[in-house]
């Protein structure tokens, strides 16, 4: 009996191992056909110029602030300057973002970065909603001290 119960545990273990490596290497195949796809659509930007200057776009990676978010810059267009409920992330307005998707009602485009913010900010894949306004065709002009 003993030795019926070895070979079952091996004969497991093997299915597992066999398992977990081919649940990698599809992951693997899946994420870099996800990315080639994502990059293969036109690059856009984000940044928001209502003060007349380049201003840098905080998103939000959760639908739970669209509300209190899309409040915020209700405000901020209208030259105010709101305090905001929801947690402060920015993505870089001369890095190029890519467009995933809209919001049910199109009130928020989803985008995602591939600048690497570091392991700690999300590393060098970020999603995120913005404000349609805010996305553009073309990066921010450049200033003369810039």
């Amino acid at each position: 009996m003993d030795f019926n119960k070895n070979v079952e545990m091996k004969k497991a273990f093997f299915l597992i191992v066999l398992i977990g490596l081919v649940v990698l290497i599809c992951a693997y195949f899946y994420a870099v056909h996800r990315d080639r796809r994502i990059k293969s659509s036109p690059p856009r930007y984000v940044y928001e110029t209502y003060s007349k200057a380049v201003n840098k776009v905080i998103f939000i990676t959760n639908l739970k602030y669209k509300d209190d978010y899309i409040d915020y810059y209700r405000k901020v267009k209208d030259g105010g300057n709101p305090s905001f409920n929801f947690p402060l992330r920015t993505f870089v307005e001369d890095d190029p973002v890519y467009v995933l998707g809209y919001t049910s009602d199109s009130s928020l485009v989803k985008v995602v970065s591939y600048f690497n913010r570091g392991t700690y900010f999300g590393g060098s894949y970020t999603e995120g909603y913005v404000f349609p306004e805010a996305v553009h065709l073309n990066p921010p002009p450049k200033t003369s001290s810039q």
